[in-house]
């Protein structure tokens, strides 16, 4: 798809287990080593940080995924992309689960492990769905990059070019993978759906 680098903000906050930093190593360039607890505030200021640094130029695009995200896309969407006057391009946040909701390592495909696609985190969790996971360079993304800004005046951060996305109509929103594999995943959902493991009616299982 033409990514040439691969670039890592690493949180190791409480982290005893150095294997996956490790791995992380050898097959990206770790540029901050974020040592402190997470907040929303310094991951918005660290992103549009880097995403800044590690470019040749502002209008460079980039793409700013969390390690739990994945995006699929083809070549000729990207074609579309870079040929384009645009400069973000819009995307919903789909949460994936497996049947059980467990991890299990397996050699499978990401989207085989987790097949199951939800609004989890927008009707149960009552977060936003929309993600701006591409970007050229100089576009501000808001918290989470669920938003792109003009301005971020906490950390200094303005800029008055007008914002045009790829894709406008919600229709045509590209499919952010949010992987749900985090290791209190099941009793969060026994919590959040008082006490039933059901949410099937928020669920598209893929043909």
């Amino acid at each position: 798809l033409g990514v040439t680098e691969f670039y890592c903000i690493f949180h190791t906050y409480g982290m005893k287990d150095k294997k996956i930093y490790d791995y992380v190593k050898q097959n990206a360039k770790i540029v901050h080593h974020w040592d402190e607890p997470y907040t929303t505030e310094w991951e918005a200021r660290l992103k549009n940080q880097y995403k800044r640094e590690i470019s040749d130029h502002d209008d460079e695009w980039v793409w700013v995924v969390d390690a739990d995200e994945f995006v699929e896309v083809s070549q000729d969407f990207i074609r579309e992309v870079l040929s384009s006057d645009a400069n973000y391009v819009n995307g919903w946040m789909i949460d994936r689960f497996s049947p059980e909701g467990l991890i299990k390592p397996t050699d499978d495909n990401i989207f085989i492990q987790f097949p199951l696609r939800t609004f989890y985190t927008r009707f149960k969790l009552n977060g936003s769905a929309s993600k701006v996971t591409l970007t050229r360079a100089f576009v501000i993304l808001g918290t989470g990059h669920h938003v792109v800004l003009n301005e971020l005046y906490d950390y200094g951060l303005t800029d008055s070019r007008v914002l045009k996305p790829l894709n406008e109509s919600e229709d045509e929103w590209v499919e952010v993978a949010h992987i749900k594999w985090h290791e209190q995943l099941l009793e969060e959902i026994y919590n959040k759906f008082t006490k039933t493991m059901d949410i099937c009616k928020y669920s598209a299982r893929e043909q």
